[in-house]
């Protein structure tokens, strides 16, 4: 098991946030993805978690510098934030 932390980008408190959510090793967060993740942990953790979370994440499963997400990469990945959380809030209401 590869732990979170030996991600590009992600430290021992990024692993900590992660784990609160059930992920627990950067294969799981590779299973799952940076933005269901995020959404995870947004919903989790209803404030204190931003945007560089998310690039942060996805740059650590491309083993890239978060810095290295291009303005479209980052607008694709709000855009999948925000269908994934509109599916959550609809699910909600059932």
């Amino acid at each position: 098991m590869v732990a979170i932390s030996s991600l590009k980008n992600l430290g021992e408190k990024s692993a900590e946030q992660l784990l609160t959510v059930g992920i627990k090793s950067a294969e799981e967060l590779r299973q799952v993805g940076a933005v269901e993740a995020y959404v995870l942990l947004k919903r989790h953790y209803q404030k204190g978690i931003s945007l560089n979370f998310l690039y942060a994440m996805e740059a650590g499963l491309r083993n890239i510098h978060w810095q290295d997400i291009t303005i479209d990469e980052k607008l694709v990945l709000q855009t999948q934030v925000e269908a994934l959380m509109e599916i959550y809030q609809n699910y909600d209401k059932l």
